[in-house]
């Protein structure tokens, strides 16, 4: 009895070995078919069983299997592929874009509400995380640059610090505001914040072009909304670190028009040929329709230090590179980012930090970004978390614009004309600018510099500077109790807040006695400073916001109710309610003098005559209640109806509450009509219909009250 109990023993062991021995492990990629980019979040699994797995963020997967076995692998939007797998212990597949799955594309809506495609009956489109950074942008506007139809990405202010404006299908006001509401998690935040943001954070982006589309979020989306979800880790359980270096150079797309054949001259009679009538070379002009180059030497400027003083020539002929295009330089960006993620279907975490030095084409300018963000999820049972934090900080170094709100970057304060740009354009094509590179030299400095109507296009570069800062902190945390399967409540704070500091300073001036007697008595620069000095200045500014010179931070509040429910298995239907309370604040302040008594030395307590000072802040409060019904009958006919009331603080009492009301409709010929199921020709067809009623508050707090306001000083 005891040998037969071995012998089945063994044999039981053996079966079992047997068994253990068919399955192994097989790995690959799956990847687009169409551009060769890893597809990750797709479904691997094993035909004919429940053995399944998702491909991780770089498109790979693990999955044991049996012999003989076949693998099927799907992901939305996709065409599904079977792949028999036989003794490969790789197998790498490539799926193909579906045109007949158009319709069961997952989208983010308002209030983070995931869609399908076919379900909307309004316009979303939906940028991915590849199409978003395939060219390392470091800013998220620039990634969205040319993806979208009717999305206009507008510079408002170019150089190493630009300023976007987005815009979704025109504008809607001739003064008020036009640009798209930003949101980033479910939260809505301003519009500059965007540039907070790394690019390889983003899950997905998604577009809702037009008010009614956006009617959720009320007047702040009258203008259409971009949707922004950020990473939150993996799903398979698997760590992932990623690190990616990213380097850009940059040069001037291109110039006006430059003249290389003539010189100066500025209409001065005494500069005629009394011979020919034709003009002469004028050697302080600074406008350049004078005599066609000749090869001559010619002098430039007057005498340096005195009239008996070394004199400047040069030779009468344009230089091979106009000296308008040498004085710009390459700027470069260089890009470093490192993110670790992890996380199953219940917890997840993601975290990265963002380096990116950017220099511009204009000398000296630079901008240092460095970002960090901490995000995750969180279940427990019916309960679960998710939060976000992110820090980014900006430091920027740049020269004073003519159009600074603490005056132009000259000296020459009554000169308009004698900003960067306009003193570069006025060069003459035969002298070569980078000569004049430090604008202290002997031919440099404001005393002895060749033009007499302008300045030295390096002294804005190297004396008059606008440092400032940028720390911008954006955060959220979610709640939610999921008690059934058709009820779902949730609670989210959030707070997006920044600080802005500024110090611009300008250089004093100190102008020679030879330079005020003006040597050629064309009315000079310097002859204008009969004191003998341009005072420096120095004008501190500070604000607490959204990290902008002057936006205000935001604390909001969102309580959510949703309840979803099928019936009869045909009729989907979804009801949301919800409550929003949200305020805005500003503080500000600024102090200054452009009458420093001692150069070099910027410090106000050194002036001369009263301080420049102003300080200011501001509130605005409002309070929301929306709700959103949604019937879906067999997927192809979809009705959405939603209303919001908002009360808000910039307007009159009896004015304040007003509603956004919005219906919509959705209909699939190709899923209902049998007769264009399958057809070769239509593959898809959706018919949409939509009204909506929206509102632009396009006014500041206490702009319709009279309020006392005190002069600076």
């Amino acid at each position: 009895m005891k040998k037969l109990l071995l012998v089945s023993l063994c044999f039981l062991m053996l079966c079992v070995t047997q068994v253990f021995a068919q399955n192994r492990t097989v790995t690959g990629t799956v990847t687009a078919k169409d551009d060769g980019l890893p597809i990750p979040g797709a479904t691997v699994k094993v035909k004919g069983t429940t053995n399944a797995t998702v491909t991780n963020s770089a498109g790979k997967y693990s999955i044991s299997v049996p012999s003989g076995a076949s693998l099927v692998v799907s992901f939305v939007g996709y065409e599904t592929a079977t792949v028999a797998v036989g003794s490969q212990s790789t197998v790498n597949v490539s799926l193909a874009t579906s045109a007949n799955q158009l319709g069961e594309v997952v989208v983010t809506t308002s209030l983070g509400i995931k869609h399908s495609t076919k379900e909307l009956g309004y316009a979303a489109q939906t940028i991915t995380p590849k199409e978003l950074t395939q060219t390392a942008v470091t800013n998220v506007a620039q990634g969205l640059t040319g993806k979208v139809a009717g999305l206009g990405i507008f510079t408002l202010s170019n150089g190493v610090d630009p300023q976007i404006a987005i815009n979704l299908r025109g504008n809607r006001s001739i003064a008020g505001n036009n640009n798209a509401l930003i949101v980033v998690d479910g939260v809505p935040v301003p519009g500059q914040t965007i540039g907070s943001i790394d690019p390889d954070d983003i899950q997905d982006v998604t577009i809702l072009k037009g008010a009614g589309s956006a009617a959720l979020y009320g007047s702040e989306a009258s203008n259409g909304a971009i949707l922004i979800t950020t990473k939150r880790g993996t799903t398979d359980g698997k760590p992932v670190i990623q690190y990616e270096n990213s380097f850009q150079a940059e040069r001037v797309a291109f110039y006006p028009k430059l003249q290389n054949g003539f010189g100066p001259y500025g209409g001065e009679t005494n500069y005629i040929d009394p011979l020919t009538g034709f003009s002469e070379y004028v050697p302080y002009e600074n406008q350049l329709y004078g005599p066609p180059f000749n090869g001559a030497t010619v002098q430039v400027g007057a005498p340096l230090d005195s009239a008996n003083g070394k004199v400047i020539t040069a030779k009468y002929s344009p230089l091979a590179t106009n000296p308008i295009q040498q004085f710009f330089q390459t700027g470069y960006t260089e890009q470093n980012t490192i993110s670790y993620q992890q996380g199953d279907n219940k917890n997840s975490i993601y975290m990265s930090a963002q380096n990116v030095y950017h220099t511009t084409v204009v000398p000296d300018d630079k901008n240092i970004k460095n970002a960090f963000s901490l995000r995750g999820h969180r279940t427990y049972g019916i309960f679960s978390t998710d939060f976000s934090i992110g820090y980014t900080k900006n430091t920027v170094n740049t020269y004073v614009a003519n159009n600074s709100k603490f005056g132009p970057g000259s000296f020459v304060t009554n000169a308009g004309a004698n900003d960067l740009y306009s003193s570069i354009l006025q060069w003459p094509a035969f002298l070569p600018i980078k000569n004049y590179s430090d604008p202290d030299s002997d031919i440099g400095n404001a005393s002895n510099f060749y033009d007499a109507y302008a300045i030295n296009p390096y002294w804005i570069i190297k004396h008059s500077r606008d440092n400032y800062t940028r720390d911008v902190v954006l955060s959220q945390l979610k709640l939610q109790l999921d008690p059934t399967e058709w009820l779902t409540a949730s609670y989210q704070v959030s707070s997006n807040f920044g600080i802005y500091q500024e110090r611009v300073t300008k250089q004093e001036v100190d102008f020679t006695q030879y330079g005020i007697n003006d040597y050629w008595g064309a009315g000079n620069v310097a002859s204008g400073f009969t004191s003998g000095k341009s005072l420096g200045s120095v004008y501190d500014f500070y604000n607490f916001g959204d990290g902008t010179d002057f936006g205000r931070n935001r604390i909001e509040g969102d309580a959510v109710l949703s309840l979803h429910h099928t019936f009869f298995k045909d009729f989907k239907t979804n009801l949301i309610v919800g409550n929003t309370v949200w305020q805005q604040f500003q503080k500000n302040q600024w102090t200054g003098s452009n009458q420093l008594l001692i150069k070099d030395l910027y410090n106000i307590n050194y002036i001369g005559g009263l301080i420049q000072a102003n300080e200011g802040e501001s509130y605005i409060r409002q309070i929301a209640y929306f709700a959103d019904l949604s019937l879906s009958y067999k997927g192809w006919l979809n009705l959405e109806g939603t209303f919001r009331n908002e009360q808000d603080s910039r307007l009159s009492k009896a004015q304040r509450s007003y509603n956004y009301p919005s219906a919509k409709i959705s209909f699939i010929p190709t899923d209902a009509l049998p007769f264009l199921k399958d057809n070769k020709v239509i593959s898809y067809m959706q018919l949409r219909a939509q009204y909506s009623q929206v509102g632009n508050i396009a006014i500041g707090p206490y702009e319709i009250q009279n309020i006392d306001v005190l002069a600076v000083g």
